[in-house]
This record gives C-alpha cells, sequence and structure tokens, in this order.
C-alpha cells in the first residue's frame, strides 16, 4: 500500500522550489543583508541619525565610513536609520496594494457580469491616470506622516497589480475543478481562497514583489521632490537634502550614493527573487542536467510476434533505440530520472499508415514530440537515432530543424482544438504559416489558405472566422489544412479525435486517408483507441511503459493480438457483454426536465441576436435507472448537465427533483439540501481536480460540506476504497495520478455527499479502452450498491448499449427519440440515431 504522505501547501511548494533557486537565494540574500543592517541602526548608530554636530563636511574616513554631510550628519547613520522607514513603508505598501489588487481580482473573475464590470471601470480609471501627477497630488493634500504615504502608495499601485491578478483569476474561474467545488456546495469565499488562490501562488508572489519595489521606489521620488514627512530620515529624504546641498555640483558624492545605491539594491534584489519565481512556476526557464545516461544497462528489444517477410517501403521516418529521460522533480518526491520512452524502435514507410497505440501515459506523445524535437525542457533524448527524410533529427542546428518542421515534418497536435489561436481568424493562421516559410505576401497567402480549407472540406468563408465560431471538428480540419500547408512528407497525428462523436471521429479520419491518396504524404496516428485505427492503419506498433511491445499488420495485431498489453487494449473495445439492465422496478421519477429551453448571445456585448442551446426539452430519470444521453458534439448534451448541476440557469422550463420545481423555489442557487442530492462528474479527469490540493484535502472538503466535520484522511480512504482505490493515494496530488485514477476520484467527490442522482457527462471520453470500461464498469456497481440514479452523457452509442437501461438522442438542442437501450439500438428511428449507430457499427466490424 502507498504511504500517507505529509500534506504541502502551494506556498510550500513554491518556497521550497525558490530556496533550489540561485537568483532567488542571492536575492534573498542581499534583501536579508538590508534588513539586517536596517535592525541593527540603533546599534550601529544610537540617538537621532538627523541630529546636527558641528562636525565639517568631510569624505569617508575610518571616522565616519561614509562620509558626513555639509550639515554635519553622518552619512552612515542616515543610511541605515533610513533602510528602517523605507524597507517598512515600501514592504507594508507593497503587501497593502497586493491585497486590495486581489480582493479586486478574484471578485471579479467570481461574480463577473455586472460586478466585473464596475470593478474594471474602476480599476481602468486608476489606469488612465498619470501616475506620477496623481502621486504628487495626493501627497500634497495629505497630512504629512508615515500613515499617509502608505495610504498614497496604496490608492496609486494597486491597480495594474489588479489587472494581472484579475486576468490569472479569470483563466481560473472557468475551470472544471472551480465548477466541482462550486457543484458541492462551497461557499464563494471559499471558492476563491480555497480553491482559486492557491493556483495563483506564483502570480501572486510577483505582483507583491513588484508592488514593493514600486512602493520603494515612489516613496523615494516623493520624498526627493519634498513630499514626505518632514524630519524624518529615509533613503528618499537623504536624496532630497543631498539634492538641495547641491552634492552633485560640489562633488560631494558620498551624501548620495549609499542612498542611491540601497534603493537599486532593492531593486535589484526583489528582480533576483522574481526570476526564481519565474523559474520555480516555469520549467522552461530552468537549467536541467539530467546526466548522461547509462551506458551500462544491457540493450532491449521490444517483443514482437513473428510477423513473416513483410516488405517495409522506402522509410520516410526510422526511430531506432530512441531513449528519453525526465528529470523528476522535487515535487513529485522521487528525484532522480523517470524514463519516458525506453529503447524503442520503429520505421513509417512512403506512403504508410501506422498506428502507435497504448494506454494513457505508455510514452506515445514522448515519441511525437521527440520526432519534431519538442520535448520540454525536463526531457532528454539520452539514446538512439531519429531520422526524418534522411535527415538525423537531434543533430540538426535550429535553422535546419526550422527548415524541416513543415516541409518534411508536421504535427497535429493532441487537442488540436485548443492550439489555434483565440484572438486571430482563421485565414490570417494558416497565411502566416505560407509568408514565413514559403515567403509569399499577405493576399496570395490568404488564397491559398483558402485552397487549403477547400482541400480539408472547410467553407472558405470561414476565413474570417476566429476558432470560437467553428465546430470542433471544424477547427480539427483547420489545423489539418495548416499541417498541410506546405506539403509534409510525413504527418503526425496525436490523439486527432480526442473528445469528438463517432461521427466526426470518422469523417475525420476519411479526410486523412483522402488527402493521403491525393498527395501522397505518410501517417504516423497515435492513439489509444484501436477502433479507429482499424481500417486505417497499414500497420500497428502497441507501446507500453515506454517500450514497442508489440508491431505488425493491423489485420493480425487486431485479430490474433500477441502481447498482453495489446490484449487488454482490445479486450476494451465496444461490444462486449454489459453489466445488464435493470427492467423489473417501476418507474419512479425522480428527477425531471420540462420544457426547457437555454439560449447564449451571440456577437458582441451590444448584439441582441442569440443562440438556442435547448429548444423544449422533456427528460425523466427515474429512481434507480442509468439513462444514456447521446448526440453529436454540440448538441447540447453538456449545458443540459450544467442546468441539471445548477451551473447555468435556463431561460425556460422547469427542473423538478421529486416533484418540486427546484428552478422556482431556488431561482439563483442550488440549496446544500439539492447539491447533497444531485452531483456531477465532469467530462476532462485532468481538468477537475485541483492541481494544488491532495486527493485527501479534495475529499476531505466534500465531506466536511456534508457531515460538518473537519477535514479527515480517514473519510477519504474510506471514499477511494469505495471507488477502487488505494487508500494510501490521500497524499498524492493529481498530477501523480492516471487518467482512470482522477476519473475515480472526481467519483469518490461526488459519492461524499451520498446524492441520489449523479450526472456524469462524458466521464470516459479522453480514457483509453481498458480505463473507459472500468469507469464503466464502477458506475455500473454503484447504481446497484447504492441505488443511484445516473443521467449518463456521451457521444458513444457503444457505452450507452453496455450501461444504460434507457437512451435518449440530442440532435441541435432538442430531443428527437427516447426509448429503451436495446429496443432503440435494435430499431432506431430518426435518422441522427442511425447514423450515430452507423458510424459506431463500421468502427466494430472494422476492430
Amino acid at each position: 500500500m502507498r504511504p500517507i504522505r505529509r500534506r504541502s501547501s502551494p506556498l510550500t511548494d513554491l518556497l521550497a522550489s525558490l530556496i533550489g533557486s540561485r537568483r532567488a537565494r542571492a536575492g534573498a540574500g542581499i534583501l536579508a543583508l538590508l534588513v539586517i543592517a536596517a535592525l541593527l541602526a540603533p546599534v550601529v548608530s544610537p540617538g537621532d541619525p538627523a541630529r546636527i554636530t558641528d562636525a565639517p563636511a568631510a569624505a569617508p574616513s575610518p571616522a565616519h565610513w561614509l562620509g558626513v554631510t555639509p550639515k554635519g550628519q553622518d552619512v552612515l547613520a542616515m543610511t541605515l536609520w533610513g533602510a528602517r522607514s523605507s524597507l517598512a513603508v515600501g514592504l507594508g505598501a507593497g503587501v497593502l496594494a497586493t491585497l486590495v489588487a486581489l480582493v479586486v481580482g478574484l471578485a471579479s473573475a467570481y461574480a463577473g457580469r455586472a460586478v466585473d464590470g464596475l470593478l474594471s471601470v474602476v480599476t481602468n480609471v486608476f489606469l488612465l491616470l498619470p501616475g506620477l501627477p496623481l502621486l504628487v497630488v495626493l501627497a500634497a493634500y495629505m497630512p504629512p506622516g508615515w500613515a499617509s504615504t502608505l495610504i498614497v502608495l496604496v490608492i496609486t499601485g494597486w491597480a495594474g497589480a489588479a489587472r494581472v491578478l484579475r486576468a490569472q483569476a479569470m483563466s481560473l474561474r472557468g475551470t472544471d475543478f472551480v465548477e466541482a467545488a462550486i457543484v458541492n456546495g462551497e461557499r464563494p469565499v471559499r471558492v476563491m481562497v480555497g480553491e482559486m488562490l492557491p493556483n495563483m501562488a506564483s502570480v501572486v508572489m510577483s505582483t507583491l514583489l513588484g508592488c514593493v519595489n514600486a512602493a520603494i521606489g515612489a516613496q523615494a521620488g516623493l520624498e526627493f521632490l519634498g513630499l514626505g514627512p518632514s524630519g524624518s530620515v529615509s533613503w528618499g529624504t537623504n536624496l532630497y537634502w543631498a539634492a538641495t546641498d547641491g552634492a552633485l555640483m560640489t562633488g560631494r558624492w558620498w551624501t548620495f550614493v549609499p542612498s542611491g545605491l540601497a534603493i537599486a539594491l532593492v531593486a535589484y534584489a526583489l528582480a533576483l527573487i522574481n526570476a526564481g519565481v519565474d523559474e520555480a512556476t516555469n520549467p522552461r526557464l530552468r537549467r536541467v542536467d539530467l546526466g548522461e545516461p547509462d551506458r551500462r544497462r544491457p540493450p532491449t528489444r521490444p517483443v514482437e510476434p513473428d510477423s513473416g517477410d513483410r516488405a517495409v517501403p522506402e522509410p520516410v521516418l526510422h526511430i531506432e533505440d530512441l531513449s528519453v529521460e525526465y528529470d523528476a522533480g522535487e515535487r513529485s518526491g522521487a528525484g532522480g530520472r523517470v524514463v519516458g520512452v525506453d529503447r524503442f524502435s520503429l520505421t513509417v514507410g512512403r506512403g504508410e499508415v501506422v498506428g502507435l497505440a497504448g494506454p494513457s501515459g505508455c510514452g506515445k506523445t514522448t515519441v511525437a514530440a521527440a520526432i519534431m524535437r519538442l520535448l520540454g525542457p525536463t526531457a532528454r533524448i539520452t539514446g538512439g537515432r531519429i531520422t526524418v527524410s534522411g535527415c538525423d533529427v537531434p543533430a540538426l542546428e535550429t535553422g535546419e530543424l526550422r527548415r524541416l518542421r513543415w516541409r518534411e515534418v508536421a504535427i497535429v497536435p493532441q487537442a488540436a482544438m485548443n492550439a489555434l489561436n483565440p484572438v486571430i481568424t482563421i485565414g490570417e493562421q494558416i497565411a502566416d504559416i505560407l509568408t514565413t516559410h514559403e515567403g509569399l505576401r499577405r493576399r496570395p497567402a490568404l488564397e491559398r489558405a483558402a485552397e487549403l480549407l477547400d482541400a480539408v472540406r472547410v467553407p472558405t468563408g470561414r476565413l474570417r472566422s476566429h476558432p470560437h465560431q467553428l465546430s470542433g471538428g471544424q477547427r480539427q480540419r483547420v489545423v489539418i489544412a495548416m499541417a498541410l500547408a506546405l506539403k509534409p512528407r510525413l504527418l503526425i497525428l496525436d490523439e486527432p479525435t480526442t473528445a469528438l462523436d463517432v461521427v466526426v471521429q470518422r469523417e475525420i479520419m476519411e479526410l486523412v486517408l483522402d488527402l493521403r491518396a491525393r498527395l501522397g504524404f505518410s501517417v504516423l496516428l497515435i492513439t489509444h483507441d484501436l477502433s479507429l485505427m482499424a481500417g486505417t492503419c497499414d500497420r500497428i506498433g502497441v507501446m507500453e511503459a515506454g517500450r514497442l511491445v508489440e508491431e505488425g499488420p493491423a489485420a493480425s495485431v487486431l485479430g490474433s493480438p500477441f502481447h498482453p498489453a495489446t490484449r487488454a487494449l482490445v479486450a476494451g473495445l465496444p461490444g462486449r457483454p454489459g453489466p445488464g439492465h435493470r427492467t423489473e422496478a417501476p418507474a419512479e421519477p425522480i428527477l425531471e426536465v420540462e420544457g426547457l429551453c437555454k439560449d447564449f448571445p451571440a456577437g458582441g456585448l451590444l448584439s441582441r441576436r442569440s443562440i438556442r442551446a435547448l429548444d423544449g426539452v422533456d427528460l425523466t430519470l427515474n429512481r434507480g435507472e442509468i439513462l444514456a444521453l447521446v448526440g453529436r458534439t454540440g448538441s447540447g448534451k453538456s449545458t443540459l448537465a450544467r442546468i441539471i448541476s445548477r451551473l447555468e440557469s435556463p431561460t425556460a422550463g422547469r427542473l423538478l427533483l421529486d416533484g418540486r420545481d427546484v428552478l422556482a423555489s431556488e431561482p439563483h442557487r442550488a440549496s446544500q439540501r439539492y447539491r447533497n442530492r444531485v452531483q456531477m462528474v465532469f467530462q476532462d479527469p485532468f481538468a477537475s481536480l485541483n492541481p494544488a490540493r491532495t486527493v485527501g484535502h479534495t475529499l476531505g472538503r466534500a465531506l466536511a460540506l456534508h457531515r460538518s466535520v473537519s477535514e479527515s484522511d480517514g473519510g477519504a480512504a474510506e471514499l477511494l476504497d469505495v471507488v477502487g482505490l488505494e487508500p494510501g493515494l490521500v497524499g498524492a496530488r493529481p498530477h501523480e495520478l492516471s487518467g482512470g485514477q482522477r476519473q475515480r476520484v472526481a467519483i469518490a467527490r461526488a459519492l461524499a455527499r451520498e446524492p441520489e442522482v449523479l450526472v456524469a457527462d462524458e466521464p470516459t471520453s479522453m480514457l483509453d479502452a481498458p480505463l473507459r470500461a472500468g469507469i464503466l464498469d464502477l458506475l455500473a456497481q454503484l447504481r446497484d450498491e447504492r441505488g443511484l440514479s445516473i443521467l449518463y452523457i456521451t457521444h458513444d452509442l457503444a457505452s450507452a448499449r453496455y450501461l444504460a437501461d434507457t437512451t435518449a438522442v440530442l440532435q441541435t438542442g432538442r430531443l428527437v427519440e427516447t426509448g429503451p437501450t436495446a429496443e432503440l439500438m435494435e430499431h432506431p428511428t430518426h435518422p441522427c440515431t442511425r447514423l450515430l449507430l452507423g458510424s459506431a457499427l463500421v468502427s466494430q466490424r472494422e476492430a
């Protein structure tokens, strides 16, 4: 059993990373010396540092280490005592400005709409006002004193920081783990502080350092202008008196250099610490030395079945004994190196379609990244060769590599739908490739972009569209068009159809095969879905734990799998017998929707147009029933799930729980009673858990909300056991879990409140076949053991056939067909159902 580890907070993780940064240590050392010097000021120079003596102006000497001012003041005493006020005021103003900015940023992001609009207007007003004149005016009219200086610095310093923190908070507000906390019943303040804030730790730290630096500089500037407290001693007032005495004109440099140098040292120290924060939070800035590979390790070859003499066409891609290692990092607690790819060999011939399959985390995407030389800074190729069209890829210089990409080899990355720039039109993004690599002018490049869109069957009118205005399938086609813009010899498709419905999946693969036949390129298809490879690939390779364990003709690998890893993938293909459907219990409705409609605004803020996502949906979920809601991508399934989970409000219609209209009784927010009875499992297991929190914390919060008790690892361990996970995982972070483990943790979190209804929104779409089957079996088991009523949302009719008692089909926001699953699958009546079934059956027959 995995031991329960001590929990650590995101802040302690950040501090631990900062300790490991040389820049951060240097900056902290400089700052510490200045603080110690300030604290020792009363010891080094007791008494009033501003007192005027009869000593004449003098340069530094053993009696006065930093010299004496024309008024007879000791410069060392003034510098040390000045550090006390400058550092205290600068730190205090920086902290207060950051706190104000943080409150404004979190409130704007979480509340949105009217609150965000009001706070944004206020923030923009302060940003548009000239900073220095505003400082001067406020300081001139405020009563003298450190409190006034502090207030002035906060008033003028918070707006810029608020803009940065609001942007970061906005990026977190719509994440699945934040919405999961809302569904779980967390209060708004707890969501902001407990879920969003830990993931902003690095940005808050950088903002704080910037605010402190700006406050010290602004304070010095005000005092240099004579607007500081009278009779005070600080670095700014030291500079003011030096200027008043004409230190530059008379050559008395010692009266202003120490204070000016101290201000510069503080700025330099804070800049070094900020650079350390960047290194701690951005792996690309870290220097990683993985050391030399262990050449003493005996060579190991992947296990391959005897496939006879088969001729491979002229190779376009040849990989031989490729090994890739990752720096495990301190955060994972492992240290040292982790092998990502181990002695991997594969060849793709001219005109071939070669599939590379394997479970999540086996190294497939690492192979693709190594081919493209896109490995992150924590990864390193430690052995082997990669040649593309005869070029040794690891040995290429930057210029040569730039010419190789797009021309010889191009990639359609995983989650390609999110690879498009959201603020640039489709035409401009395609044209950018042509202008950069082909030297075309803008107009010919746009004309060529229109031809590429036509080739991938996207209307050329979409050239002026932004990515959010396209469907998922259209965005995928656009990325394929971009990859083929320079007619490469090899196209790498890394999980090209994840989260797309089965119809669009078949359309995308048919498009790729059609383009290959016309253009003659080779394809390396990387996926965990063997059914997608059926009828598409000439050869298939299977990976496990970084190694190629089986490779051969597609028919042979799918029909007679040799390795246990391949057999596990094949066994997880759709079509296996289901757990059995319950039909004996009388129908007793527990959740009903009647005439549900949902409109979303279209166009700009002033536009009155809207898009109807749901149009009069009527649906009934009976007690103890598993109801599958199926439909193509964009049909409105997730919108319906969000309304049932009270994350969205409908435009019209009723939502009834045990016959009570919860929308009428609770129009603005769901009660804790509703949250106890209805819970949701989100689609993406990698986004639905807070990366800054441990599994124990996540489950403990859910238990605390339900049972009104403090968090406990005991209850969390029991929940993990219910969903088939080791109780020792309570101390793990989400990044240390596989996709299937994360989804089981998400299900455990939903079960913590002992719900009666579970809304599962595409819970298996991003998992490989064995993991997908395991989640489906878990849902069926929970229904039988706990009497759960489950609304299972999917675009996969095969999983609906396997799991659901009843199936409903949604098309463009309307419910077009409903019935017992077996009957609907055997005798579909609506064209949409027949299309979905037809595409699924093609995949099953080819597999």
